[in-house]
């Protein structure tokens, strides 16, 4: 009987518009990678048969009989990781409350998580800045449509007590725009002082216009200088795939502490 390869990694990023399905191996190398578009509005059930499908597909593409050994699915809105809900879609209203590993598990018998695309940016911003896992560190996208807030902490329960301290619906949008108005970057340190206070991060990652980078820095150095916080401010790397490789990271964790790799 022929040895059949290695189990490979399995990362799935969708939005309302498009769906990304990239197999790896263990060392994260790239196995194959596919994007597929999404039908329109498409509804719980349509979702599940697509996505499995996608993922069958990709199996195939690849050809030579490969098993996963975990599946990570980077969500477009806030996850009960618990559960593997998505419980508020930031894309589709129909995806609300979309038990995405439930679906999934009714086509794969693998380990599987959700997660919000914020932490996976989070967890991948940290990656490419080379952060160390010690330092607890906070991950702002600001833009046009939509402001939230992610963090890792070593110091603090992030889950549960702490998600008061998620302020993303308070935060000011930041369109792209030369002109500054002051009153943006007064709004966001003032709903971000608890969240700082609390998480006391060491670094703080941007993701934001490239215009408003300075302006944010100066505002929250000066809440961070007031609070007793030596913090480093850094900008998002700027990287097409940091979701999708991001995902295969979470992936990879999920198949070591289920002892498949």
């Amino acid at each position: 009987m022929a040895n059949l390869p290695d189990p490979a990694l399995v990362a799935v990023q969708f939005s309302d518009l498009a769906a990304r399905v990239m197999l790896t191996d263990k060392t994260h190398t790239v196995i194959h990678d596919q994007s597929f578009e999404i039908r329109e509005m498409l509804d719980q059930e349509q979702w599940a048969w697509d996505i499995g499908g996608y993922i069958a597909t990709v199996f195939a593409l690849e050809g030579k009989k490969r098993s996963a050994a975990a599946i990570a699915v980077c969500c477009p809105g806030f996850v009960d990781e618990s559960s593997g809900r998505l419980i508020s879609s930031r894309s589709n209203p129909l995806w609300d409350d979309l038990d995405v590993v439930s679906e999934l598990r009714g086509h794969f018998d693998v380990p599987i998580m959700a997660t919000d695309e914020l932490r996976v940016a989070l967890r991948a911003e940290m990656i490419l800045a080379d952060i160390p896992g010690a330092e607890s560190t906070l991950y702002l996208r600001l833009d046009e449509r939509s402001s939230a807030v992610a963090a890792y902490s070593t110091s603090r329960i992030i889950f549960g007590g702490a998600e008061s301290f998620d302020v993303s619906s308070m935060l000011p949008i930041f369109p792209q725009t030369l002109e500054k108005d002051s009153e943006m970057y007064e709004s966001l340190v003032i709903n971000l002082s608890e969240t700082l206070g609390y998480i006391r991060p060491d670094v703080i990652i941007i993701d934001a216009f490239a215009d408003h980078f300075e302006s944010i820095k100066i505002a929250l150095e000066t809440l961070c200088q007031s609070l007793g916080l030596a913090v480093k401010i850094l900008p998002a790397k700027v990287d097409a795939d940091r979701l999708i490789l991001g995902t295969v990271h979470l992936a990879s964790n999920l198949a070591f502490e289920n002892r498949l790799y």
